[in-house]
């Protein structure tokens, strides 16, 4: 598992909360299969975390926060250059230029 050098890690010395870490995930998720560089199963990867310490769960879950932001950024950007959005933001600008739009 190739993980950020750079992380969002809960903050358990100083009350809670995000701080920002560069150091790789303490903890260490092994398959059971031979080898090693084989994909880990749902369940396998299920089972590792359920064996983590609270802090480790903790780091894990910022950790995972940050990469579906990562990955939803990453498809919005897929979708825009391939036009997928192309008629919403067309609807967009129509509301826009309408007098629609509302200031936020």
């Amino acid at each position: 598992m190739t993980l950020p050098r750079t992380l969002w890690a809960a903050d358990t010395n100083r009350g809670g909360g995000l701080s920002r870490t560069n150091a790789y995930l303490p903890c260490k998720i092994i398959s059971s299969t031979p080898d090693s560089s084989a994909p880990m199963s749902i369940q396998e990867i299920e089972a590792a975390i359920t064996k983590l310490s609270a802090e480790d769960l903790a780091i894990l879950a910022a950790w995972f926060v940050e990469y579906r932001a990562q990955t939803w950024d990453k498809q919005i950007e897929q979708d825009l250059d391939a036009g997928r959005l192309d008629a919403l933001l067309a609807e967009v600008d129509a509301e826009y230029e309408a007098g629609q739009a509302k200031p936020l």
